[in-house]
Formats: C-alpha cells, structure tokens, sequence
C-alpha cells in the first residue's frame, strides 16, 4: 500500500509518504442457512464476522529531518449474504 496525503502542522501543510507491502493473516467465523422451497429453488443466508488484525504505518515527513507519523489501524467487520440457488437436474 502507498499512502499519500498532507498534514498541517502549526498551519503549515507538510507532505508525507509512506509505503508498506506484507502478507497479514486474520481470521472468520460465521453461520449459514439454505431453506429448499420447491425441487429445484433454495433460498441462502449467511454472516460473517471477519478479524484482519491491527498493523501499524509509520510515514515520514519531505523536508523535515526526524520528524514522522504513525497510523494504526484494525481491520474488522461483518458480512451478509443472502442468494438464490437453482439445481439443475
């Protein structure tokens, strides 16, 4: 991931870039149901809670020796998903 953008610090915007690559693991668990209403029509539900984890980014700032940020951010969140199944015989 790239991160571009710009901060203002004592009314000053300072640019800063950051850049980052690496493979996370995190984790899911969910349920589902599938009502079948006729020989070939079934109707599906299912959530999903998902856990990516916490990673951190540390940006440095053009034109300012030693001075840098740091932003931390956890990935989370659910799912729905609800569909229609045909079975062809």
């Amino acid at each position: 991931m790239n991160y571009i953008g710009q901060m203002h610090f004592a009314a000053v915007p300072i640019d800063y870039i950051g850049s980052d690559s690496a493979t996370h693991a995190g984790w899911t668990l969910g349920s589902g149901l599938e009502h079948r209403y006729n020989g070939n029509l079934s109707v599906k539900a299912e959530y999903l809670y998902y856990d990516l984890g916490k990673h951190t980014l540390v940006t440095t700032q053009n034109g300012i020796a030693g001075f840098s940020s740091q932003f931390d951010t956890h990935t989370r969140g659910s799912l729905v998903r609800v569909g229609l199944n045909w079975k062809f015989n």
